[in-house]
């Protein structure tokens, strides 16, 4: 059995505007031929849908054929904790999970519209049993009234996998968090408590971009997935898909392909010498993990663009939440952002 990991599926935009012009046919086949062989595969799905009724509350929305596009594409399930979570309100989120649900897709990441705290979920396919736990470290889905989210953290991370690990034969776990191509290592911190508690496999999604990837022990960590389907300004955006073998029910190697979004943010695989450069680059950055020195070189690498870019999304998550939101519950605000705020600022 093989286990397919990738990053986030975003049908919005110019991607929404062009799969809905032929039902979805060429996004399924595209994004098809990225799983492979695979599975099993798990994705975040960013973008959620709004009702009828609901107003979309940002730019960042997924049309109602999104849901059946990602089941006919082969996703077994899906993380719904991210920072677009919250969007369009409960409203959006209700319809979500209803319509993903209703398509076979399961989802992971959020409570329940009570407010308890999420847990998590186990899929069988094939006769075995896989634990997903999902994550996010933006402040404004957690300790919500409902549909809380779970922030990351070494004590939460062991006690969740403590909890999940005996009723599977796999477990991964997703953290919708990151900053570029390399981890700060509080990231990494993580990955190393997550994978010492039990955890199979532990990937990241939220930048956008690729990261570096590292085992750790008998786990993999890999720390920016990228996208599976995007209309994002950046340029020719690569991405990755993390493949676990899985044998007698137990994870026994890992592996990577790489691919590219077009134009119209559809998933492709591009030319041999591209995917031979991306595949060369994340070896690169990979290596740079095992610096002595590395969180001295982790934060050398933000420049003055980096910081006025960080700051800037401060502003708009602001402006889009709303300062009572962010602010209302000190606990919101995990200590890391203010560490990672004042070290981008003032360590470099």
């Amino acid at each position: 059995m093989q286990i397919a990991l990738l990053g986030d599926i975003m049908i919005q935009g110019l991607a929404a505007e062009h799969a809905l012009r032929d039902g979805g046919d060429e996004l399924v086949s595209r994004i098809k031929q990225v799983i492979g062989s695979a599975d099993v595969a798990i994705g975040n799905f960013e973008t959620f849908i709004c009702p009828p009724d609901v107003p979309p509350g940002t730019e960042w929305y997924s049309p109602p054929e999104a849901a059946e596009i990602v089941a006919r594409a082969g996703f077994d399930a899906v993380s719904v904790v991210n920072g677009h979570t919250w969007d369009h309100g409960e409203a959006a989120i209700i319809y979500t999970l209803e319509k993903l649900k209703s398509v076979g897709v399961e989802v992971y990441g959020l409570g329940d519209q009570s407010g308890a705290e999420p847990e998590g979920v186990i899929i069988e396919r094939g006769g075995v049993r896989i634990g997903l736990l999902g994550y996010c470290s933006g402040s404004t889905v957690l300790r919500r009234p409902s549909f809380t989210g779970l922030a990351p953290s070494k004590k939460r991370l062991t006690k969740d996998i403590s909890n999940l690990r005996g009723g599977c034969d796999v477990l991964i776990v997703s953290v919708h968090h990151g900053y570029g191509e390399y981890p700060s290592p509080e990231h990494r911190s993580w990955a190393k408590a997550a994978i010492e508690a039990g955890a199979d496999a532990f990937v990241s999604h939220h930048s956008h971009l690729i990261s570096a990837i590292e085992q750790i022990g008998n786990g993999v960590a890999a720390y920016g997935l990228g996208n599976v389907v995007a209309s994002l300004n950046l340029p020719r955006p690569g991405n990755i898909c993390l493949r676990l073998e899985i044998r007698e029910r137990k994870v026994v190697d890992w592996s990577y392909d790489v691919f590219f979004l077009d134009d119209r943010g559809f998933p492709e695989f591009g030319n041999e010498e591209e995917r031979k450069a991306l595949r060369e680059h994340i070896e690169k950055i990979s290596k740079d993990l095992a610096r002595d020195d590395y969180s001295r070189f982790y934060w050398s690498l933000f420049s003055q663009d980096d910081r006025a870019k960080y700051l800037r999304s401060w502003k708009r998550n602001i402006k889009t939440y709303g300062i009572k939101t962010i602010f209302k519950n000190i606990r919101r605000i995990r200590a890391h952002h203010l560490r990672l705020l004042w070290k981008m600022l003032f360590r470099h």
